[in-house]
């Protein structure tokens, strides 16, 4: 379980159910038809309760069923060709208008659970209440009506309403009350409220379990495990709640207690899936607090399980956690062989892609491209961050096995194939082809992705840096400066474009002045920026301001933890115009021995004709 919101083991049966009105006829002859029937197919329990009370039986009583005018049925048929062509809008306006005027209490109900469905709580609310004053006996409104003031924190006036409901067996707006309120910072105030409900209510199973789950949530192990024994002892409504024996499983488990939980799972009457799903839970808990604890519960299941996939894959990745390379190795090659779980054999080509990155890189290769692959049968996950990240890491890992060998055009061909069907991570993979492209020299090609890019991310002000960078790198100084601009205009006060700009102009231009109030505006925002200060050092060279230019070129070295070859060479240069010659040999030469034949460093020092 979750410590941050509490998970419930309870089953929220609000689905929307699709009703017709009493009638679509518009045939002014019909005759009023009377009802005083209940609709056992909805209500199965009601005939136990008509006997043992006639008294609370709610029912709908002598309703007519009318004709409808013109203008109301294209009113109701439009709002359902709305609703599936998702212009929930107008399928909401029209329902709740045409539930004021008809008065239909089908009418009504769909109005309801239609806003209730679109998360509208106040046409729901106002629904609900609608439907309540035509209805007034009928326990599906007055039930919904408790939803609905739930949805609008009106928790205080659903409270006799949930008690009513859970008199009927209805447990949803108890549900809707506990999902409600289901965080650390109202466990207080829900426990309230269930306290009100249990005080008159006759059958409290289901309170007492969410009690113990909140129990359970609070750290109250104690008290939750006395609450879930009161409870098995109980005949238990399945219909509403999953089976208590999983809590007390898991409160046990977080006692320390793991073999005693162990036992009460397999003595239990839960089937062999839910005891096999709760102790792989178990062993994944073990994994994440102690890793050998965590292999030999992984161990044993195993042992206990040796054809499950998913406790072999379990087992296997706590073999490669604990170094255990081979084994892990061995067990998902089997896992990869067994084509009935296809989510597990592509993840198994995961871990396999990674497990062969150093020691077989052809192995590698082929285990990326075929979980990739994966990707076009639906069973690579591409919503979840776990899903996009392996994605992500996948092709970061493609890339370093197929540039190598010269495949640019294979890798190239991949990313374009896989861009549209990842929308997630689209400029991630955009990032990755054009750093790709402009660390192998490919600038011309660089620039035309990121252009791409920026079509297609026109406010991604990343992709108007990179640019930027490019154009520069091919000697297109107008067109670099261009994007800096650019990004200005998205953002002002971008310090990094700031700096870029007032830099470029620097060293490409003569307006010293405009340069010198950007880089100052950039340090302004980002102070202590080794770049920036380096940047101010050398506009200050440019106007002429030696002294200045060595103060914060200085300034920018001290916060270097090693040289950067670009900075000491504006500093040595500096110096050596000033005629502090030894002072600028010693910086170029400390700047070689951390990087030996730099050229940048070595073109400065042949300008001067220094040895």
């Amino acid at each position: 379980m979750q410590n941050s919101i509490p998970s419930i083991h309870i089953l929220l049966v609000l689905s929307l159910i699709t009703i017709g009105c009493s009638t679509n006829s518009i045939d002014k002859n019909i005759k009023p038809v009377y009802t005083n029937k209940i609709d056992l197919n909805k209500h199965p329990k009601y005939e136990a309760k008509i006997k043992a009370n006639k008294n609370k039986l709610f029912q709908r009583k002598n309703f007519s069923v009318r004709a409808f005018p013109e203008d109301s049925l294209y009113d109701l048929m439009s709002a359902e060709f709305a609703g599936m062509r998702g212009k929930d809008g107008i399928s909401q306006e029209n329902y709740s208008r045409q539930a004021r005027k008809t008065r239909d209490p089908k009418v009504i109900e769909r109005a309801a659970k239609i806003s209730f469905h679109y998360d509208n709580p106040v046409l729901f609310l106002e629904m609900t209440k609608l439907w309540i004053e035509v209805e007034p006996n009928w326990m599906s409104a007055k039930s919904l009506h408790a939803i609905a003031l739930i949805k609008n924190r009106r928790y205080e006036e659903a409270v006799p309403l949930i008690i009513l409901a859970i008199e009927y067996d209805d447990a949803r707006p108890f549900i809707a009350l506990y999902e409600s309120l289901a965080s650390k910072q109202n466990m207080d105030k829900l426990l309230n409220f269930i306290q009100k409900i249990q005080v008159k209510s006759t059958d409290t199973s289901y309170i007492d379990f969410v009690k113990a789950e909140i129990f359970y949530e609070k750290g109250l192990l104690e008290k939750a495990l006395k609450l879930i024994d009161k409870v098995l002892k109980r005949e238990v409504k399945q219909k509403y709640l999953s089976s208590p024996i999983e809590l007390k499983g898991e409160i046990l488990f977080k006692q320390g207690k793991e073999q005693e939980a162990y036992n009460f799972i397999d003595e239990s009457s839960l089937n062999d899936q839910k005891k096999r799903n709760l102790k792989i839970g178990f062993a994944k808990q073990s994994m994440k607090k102690d890793q050998r604890n965590g292999y030999k519960i992984a161990s044993m299941l195993y042992e206990q399980y040796p054809n499950d996939p998913t406790i072999k894959f379990l087992f296997a990745s706590v073999n490669k956690i604990v170094d255990s390379k081979d084994i892990a190795i061995n067990l998902y090659e089997q896992l990869i062989k067994d084509q009935k779980y296809k989510e597990i054999n592509y993840l198994s080509h995961w871990e396999l892609g990674n497990l062969n990155t150093e020691i077989n890189p052809e192995k590698a290769l082929f285990h990326y491209k075929k979980f990739i692959q994966g990707i076009d049968t639906g069973y690579v996950d591409i919503k979840s961050k776990r899903g996009t990240a392996r994605i992500y890491v996948s092709m970061l890992m493609l890339k370093n096995l197929l540039v190598p060998q010269g495949k640019i055009n294979d890798f190239r061909a991949t990313m374009l194939e896989l861009r549209p069907k990842v929308l997630a991570l689209s400029k991630g993979l955009y990032n990755i082809e054009i750093n790709m492209l402009i660390e192998n020299n490919y600038l011309d090609e660089g620039y035309d992705l990121v252009s791409q890019a920026i079509a297609e991310f026109p406010d991604d002000t990343k992709f108007l840096y990179t640019r930027s960078i490019v154009s520069d790198r091919q000697k297109k100084v107008l067109q670099s400066e261009k994007d800096l601009k650019a990004i200005l205009m998205i953002n002002p006060y971008d310090p990094i474009a700031l700096n870029a700009l007032g830099y470029s102009m620097t060293t490409n231009g003569n307006n010293f002045d405009e340069a010198l109030s950007l880089i100052i505006k950039s340090l302004e925002i980002s102070p202590e920026v080794p770049e920036t200060l380096d940047s101010l050092g050398w506009v200050y060279y440019r106007l002429g301001k030696y002294e200045d230019a060595v103060k914060y070129l200085k300034k920018a070295v001290s916060y270097l933890s090693k040289p950067i070859p670009e900075i000491s060479a504006h500093l040595g240069e500096v110096l050596w115009v000033i005629n502090r010659k030894d002072e600028a040999t010693s910086v170029w030469n400390e700047a070689l021995k951390e990087y030996p034949n730099n050229s940048i460093i070595m073109k400065t020092m042949e300008q001067f004709k220094v040895e």
